[in-house]
């Protein structure tokens, strides 16, 4: 391997929402942020929104469903 040369990186940031595009989702403005954040230090990629991959609507209920939070443990 060649010490000198480095492949480019690259990220995709998956907005997990129900809502396909361009209905307002409160995840998408940090996973644009982040995406930006690592523009600055040249890398290259772009945010995805789940909702907008997904081809039927029992596949987005699975995406929608948030696992339950574990009990905090008595401090």
């Amino acid at each position: 391997m060649d010490p000198d040369h480095h492949t480019p990186l690259r990220a995709v940031a998956l907005v997990r929402t129900p809502s396909p595009s361009p209905a307002p989702s409160s995840s998408q403005l940090p996973a644009e942020q982040t995406m930006a954040a690592f523009t600055e230090h040249g890398v290259t990629g772009k945010t995805v929104r789940i909702a907008d991959l997904a081809a039927d609507t029992a596949h987005l209920a699975h995406l929608a469903r948030r696992p339950k939070a574990a009990p905090h443990p008595a401090s």
